[in-house]
């Protein structure tokens, strides 16, 4: 056997020892070189960066970038925004399938995930409800309810209605229920 003509190494190893010796075949320049992980990550953090400002520039994007960004740390921290993004690349790019990663994620998303959401919003909106109902007790006891009674039950009745909404797992309902401004409208009335 040839085992000194054997060519043993990483599959990163054997390909450049193809390309340097085939540069030719493929039009690559022949000081081509190996980026370090140190590199890599410079060049992602230029290119994501390039590709931030560009879409903060974009008119039809800014609006989304303002949202994105909303409360998020970009510089100055660990784990801001770009690190998040740049993990989140590299972890992309150790994944053997993406095709059949995405299709995992999307059906984890469409499942489980949501499941927890609406877990999560019904627990919430629970707390709500049992706190709207204490308040409005201590209102009935304590001022004989004048005061608050009415307002209340009109918040509990909304509590009940998206907690139906929950129920029936339908969050765009829930969130109608909540947009239509029953909560935020009910701060400004005042009982005379």
């Amino acid at each position: 056997m040839r085992l000194d003509a054997a060519w043993l190494g990483t599959i990163h190893s054997f390909c450049k020892r193809v390309l340097t010796e085939h540069f030719y075949l493929v039009g690559l320049d022949p000081r081509f070189g190996i980026l370090d992980p140190d590199q890599q990550k410079l060049i992602r953090a230029q290119a994501m960066t390039t590709v931030i400002e560009t879409a903060w520039r974009d008119e039809t994007l800014s609006g989304a970038m303002r949202e994105l960004f909303n409360g998020r740390q970009l510089r100055g921290r660990r784990n801001t925004f770009p690190d998040i993004m740049l993990g989140l690349t590299e972890f992309l790019d150790s994944v053997p399938d993406r095709n059949a990663f995405y299709r995992s994620a999307s059906q984890l998303a469409g499942d489980s995930l949501v499941g927890l959401h609406l877990d999560y919003l019904r627990r919430q909106l629970c707390l709500c409800r049992d706190m709207a109902a204490y308040a409005q007790h201590l209102d009935r006891t304590i001022a004989g309810g004048k005061y608050l009674t009415e307002y209340i039950e009109t918040i509990l009745q909304t509590l009940t209605q998206c907690l139906s909404a929950v129920q029936r797992k339908d969050l765009a309902a829930t969130a109608d229920i909540i947009r239509a401004g029953v909560f935020k409208n009910a701060l400004g009335q005042q009982k005379t």
